[in-house]
């Protein structure tokens, strides 16, 4: 199994791994500036963590990471395919983009999430199939401002830890 919260609907393991490190990305010529650029943060918040170089550029590939739109998909859904050569994101969306690479941020070691490099960890993912879409349509947390003050670091961090979970509401 993979560790993954929440557990995606529907994961199907394979056999083998595909080496993050220093892989390319690849996005579809489609995507918006927003969804453009959560790639790239991504590219670029792996690149810090391995040590390695992330090439980014729109465009298709068969090999690396690889997003692509597909209108025919849910609002918020995606679907990841990892193999040894690729990872597959299809989404019709910024939250599906955005809600696939936080899967993949949790098949990844957790130094994906500080920063600082972390080039001695193993930077592979598992292949499988991932299918996912959110059960509910509203998905959130609360913060009790009128109790307790909050500064605006703790604030950030607080929406961090929502969009790990992939919650959508405040």
């Amino acid at each position: 199994t993979i560790s993954v919260v929440p557990y995606p609907n529907e994961v199907n393991i394979k056999s083998g791994a595909f080496n993050a490190c220093g892989a390319g990305f690849h996005y579809d010529a489609d995507f918006d500036e927003a969804t453009a650029n959560v790639v790239k943060d991504f590219a670029k918040q792996l690149s810090l963590a391995t040590g390695c170089e992330n090439t980014v550029e729109d465009g298709n590939a068969s090999k690396g990471f690889v997003f692509k739109m597909d209108p025919q998909m849910g609002k918020e859904a995606y679907r990841l395919t990892v193999t040894r050569k690729a990872v597959k994101v299809y989404a019709s969306s910024l939250s599906g983009v955005n809600y696939a690479i936080q899967t993949l941020k949790q098949m990844l070691p957790v130094e994906i999430f500080g920063k600082a490099e972390a080039a001695d960890a193993d930077w592979t993912i598992q292949c499988a199939e991932i299918n996912d879409a959110p059960r509910f349509g509203y998905r959130g947390m609360h913060m009790d401002v009128s109790r307790h003050f909050f500064n605006k670091d703790e604030v950030k961090r607080y929406l961090d830890i929502m969009e790990v979970h992939k919650l959508n509401t405040l």
